[in-house]
């Protein structure tokens, strides 16, 4: 939803061939590499979990739902929202 307006394109050319390195040798639905794709039962039992996102974030609403995730399965998790701010501040 924030796409239009953070500085990090989903368009940049390179970001997609840099996601696939980065997820090498998983690929990128692996729940190593993207929690959203984790189960259930993945997500119980982990350690308190503190999620900060910018509000001007590409992936603000991913962070929100990873948190309301974690949240519906017991866990432990603070989510911080810093409005005006975009992906790596």
């Amino acid at each position: 939803s924030n796409e239009r307006t953070c500085y990090l394109p989903a368009d940049l050319p390179g970001l997609f061939d840099g996601l696939l390195e980065f997820c090498k040798p998983l690929n990128c639905t692996h729940p190593f590499v993207s929690p959203l794709y984790a189960t259930r039962d993945m997500l119980r039992g982990l350690p308190p979990v503190l999620i900060q996102v910018g509000g001007g974030e590409t992936l603000y609403d991913e962070a929100i739902e990873w948190g309301a995730c974690l949240a519906s399965v017991g866990g432990h998790v603070k989510v911080e929202v810093f409005e005006g701010a975009f992906h790596v501040w």
